[in-house]
């Protein structure tokens, strides 16, 4: 029985001390994640970007206000025929850190649009909309989230595209707003040194009434 609440107590101290020096980085979040401040924090790589107080589609019925706040990110290809946008940011994420927000589509034709994120070359899409039939305003928000698999940089992007399509118009607008980081809770060190100490002392009691 003594060998065993020592060994548990060697496990707990060697736990809290990897704890201890585990590499976390500061608190991460999204720099200006309801587009209140305009396009601050935010890279353009392509098509019509704006930041609107209320959106209207130019070719179906409907209209989106703001999830929060006064304006939200609307990301429109670059054509009525052909196109792209993109909008980017790189954040750096603890492990366990959720990242969250809503998103809208206006999308027509041969067209896509996705919310991702980026790393080592990878891509995971974490949103995409399902127009159906091809063509549809979607004229309330969608939550979505993604939760970071380990501590690094990550780059959230927004996609929207168009390609020329012989049977008529095609046309892609992504509408994001309200994205924030949640963080992972962490582990006190104190907690499992104090956990420790306390096993130690229950260990040291039973050896004097076992003399």
């Amino acid at each position: 029985m003594k060998k065993s609440i020592l060994i548990a107590v060697f496990f707990v101290l060697c736990q809290a001390a990897s704890m201890i020096s585990m590499p976390l980085t500061a608190k991460a979040d999204i720099i200006n994640g309801g587009f209140e401040s305009g396009l601050t924090g935010w890279t353009v790589l392509g098509g019509i970007i704006t930041t609107p107080s209320s959106y209207s589609s130019d070719y179906l019925p409907g209209s989106l206000s703001p999830f929060e706040g006064q304006h939200f990110l609307s990301a429109k290809s670059g054509g009525l025929m052909e196109g792209f946008a993109i909008v980017q940011q790189t954040v750096q994420l603890n492990v366990g850190d959720v990242i969250s927000g809503v998103g809208a589509y206006d999308i027509g034709g041969m067209a896509v649009g996705s919310i991702s994120v980026i790393y080592d070359a990878t891509q995971t899409v974490i949103w995409s909309p399902s127009p159906q039939g091809g063509f549809e305003f979607n004229t309330s928000w969608t939550n979505w989230s993604w939760t970071a698999p380990e501590t690094r940089d990550f780059t959230l992007s927004f996609y929207a595209g168009a390609m020329s399509s012989p049977f008529g118009a095609s046309w892609a607008t992504i509408l994001v707003d309200g994205i924030s980081v949640t963080s992972a809770p962490v582990p006190e060190p104190t907690s499992m040194l104090l956990l420790g100490l306390g096993l130690i002392g229950l260990a040291g009691m039973r050896r004097k009434l076992w003399k």
